[in-house]
């Protein structure tokens, strides 16, 4: 098997059936890597597996390569880079900010498992929503035992968490990394109000973020913040 294609542990077990992820660094300008590729591709044509890749959207020649192959696009992610966020007028809703606390766990497994429309893992048509939304619930949960994500700010009502924001640290680069506010308290400014508030907490030169070029509202919030 090619160095490039990697086992995702983690989604094996969260999909219950084995995993690849082909890395997008493969050079198709060399024969013994398409005719690899598409041989490993063939000997799981009868096994049950899923596979996937990330591929830069200027990369046609890739993206048709692997459409030949039989993979399909599922949603295309687009990143967000700030150096100095937009001040935000404080919300009015009894809304608290903290980091988080490991009592939180189930609540923040309930918001992420409940509150995502558009991840890559909802969009994907052969995936149930009901997994995908276990997978979002256990991505969160994972904070709490150390394995993703290296701070977690929680909004609270009434101390009881409403939205989260989970963070990568990385060098002078803050990454959030997965943002969920509870459908009945969104419109509110609570994602805006979180972010305030790790900009005023931690001291980072940038902030980045992903999402799916489908989320419309999550677009709207990453452009408005500056």
């Amino acid at each position: 098997m090619l160095k490039q294609i990697k086992v995702d542990k983690w989604l094996s077990s969260e999909l219950n059936q084995k995993v690849y992820f082909i890395q997008n660094d493969i050079d198709l300008k060399k024969n013994d890597v398409i005719n690899s590729i598409k041989s490993f591709i063939e000997k799981l044509k009868n096994s049950k597996c899923f596979v996937y890749s990330k591929i830069d959207t200027k990369d046609i020649k890739k993206v048709h390569f692997f459409e030949n192959l039989g993979f399909k696009v599922v949603d295309t992610n687009i990143t967000f880079e700030t150096k100095q966020l937009i001040d935000q007028k404080s919300i009015n809703n009894n809304i608290n900010f903290e980091f988080a606390k490991k009592s939180y766990q189930k609540s923040i497994f309930k918001i992420a498992h409940d509150n995502f429309l558009y991840s890559r893992f909802h969009l994907d048509p052969d995936i149930e929503n009901s997994i995908a939304s276990k997978i979002k619930g256990n991505w969160a949960k994972n904070f709490f035992y150390g394995k993703r994500g290296d701070k977690m700010v929680v909004a609270l009502r009434s101390q009881s968490p409403v939205g989260f924001v989970q963070l990568i640290e990385k060098k002078d680069n803050l990454i959030i990394d997965l943002i969920a506010v509870d459908k009945n308290f969104q419109g509110k400014k609570i994602a805006s109000g979180m972010i305030s508030f790790i900009e005023k907490k931690l001291n980072f030169r940038n902030f980045t973020v992903g999402t799916q070029i489908s989320n419309v509202p999550s677009i709207r919030l990453y452009e408005k913040i500056g």
